[in-house]
């Protein structure tokens, strides 16, 4: 500030200064109301209250939209609409359904001969992998334990018996990319399948999980476990449903004594299709 006060600026440059930040004091300037300046004022607040609240808006539908999308991926979608509906989810039977258990075989030792980031980078390039499956074939997995899969259809949507073609088609494209993923090394997919009835219903509300029950499921381990490395065995059951669909090639395994179960027929779906 200059000493001499012939140089110093006179309170309406000064006024004119200010008036760049505060709009009141432009209409000051201009000699307006003091309601004109209380309006001036009210209606700036108003301004920026709307811009905070659209802001505001965008980014709760924009979370809004990622919450769904991870319940998507959780639960079923059909589950999933129910629970933002605020519907109580009952326990169904359903008829008919086929169940896949799928593992890697091997793991276990390589998991034994390899740093723990190794084997936890396989299984997670494993289960992104059958992730991107199950959308494509319009299947559901249902859990994943360490190096095991489960993955079904027919639940909770009831499809008729288009259920066995989509669990066959997600278990020759498993079985077919296997070659081209080279992170799985030395390891390999070994597949059960069987169809039958089972329960479902959703379990527990922290982490909520769609789950099955019934002979069903323990069958489909059964086939699994009895199966071979990069083969996909079929019981009795899924192999009669299967004959429906001609595109699919099945040879006959033999008679099998199924641990817990009894002995009976199985079979092996061939990684190929009929033209």
């Amino acid at each position: 500030m200059p000493k001499d006060p012939l140089q110093r600026p006179n309170i309406k440059s000064l006024i004119r200064a200010l008036a760049t930040i505060n709009p009141l004091l432009a209409a000051q300037e201009k000699n307006t109301t003091l309601f004109d300046q209380i309006c001036a004022r009210m209606e700036s607040y108003s301004n920026e209250l709307e811009y905070q609240v659209t802001k505001r808006t965008v980014e709760l539908m924009e979370e809004t939209e990622k919450c769904n999308a991870i319940i998507n991926q959780i639960l079923p979608r059909s589950i999933a609409q129910q629970l933002r509906a605020g519907e109580r989810i009952l326990p169904e039977f359903f008829e008919c359904t086929t169940i896949l258990f799928t593992d890697l075989h091997g793991f276990a030792d390589f998991a034994k001969n390899n740093p723990p980031e190794t084997a936890i980078a396989v299984i997670s390039a494993t289960e992104i992998c059958i992730d991107k499956l199950t959308t494509e074939c319009d299947v559901y997995k249902v859990e994943a334990i360490s190096d095991s899969f489960m993955v079904a259809s027919g639940v909770p949507e009831r499809i008729g018996c288009n259920h066995i073609e989509r669990i066959a088609v997600f278990a020759i494209k498993l079985v077919t990319l296997q070659p081209q993923l080279t992170f799985l090394q030395s390891l390999c997919f070994k597949t059960g399948i069987h169809s039958g009835p089972c329960a479902a219903g959703l379990m527990g509300l922290k982490r909520p999980r769609y789950c099955l029950f019934g002979d069903t499921v323990n069958m489909a381990s059964r086939m699994c476990s009895h199966g071979l490395p990069g083969r996909i065995h079929l019981s009795p059951d899924s192999q009669l449903l299967l004959e429906q669909f001609t595109q699919f090639m099945v040879e006959e395994r033999g008679v099998l004594a199924i641990k817990g179960k009894y002995e009976t027929t199985t079979y092996w779906l061939l990684p190929a299709y009929r033209m």
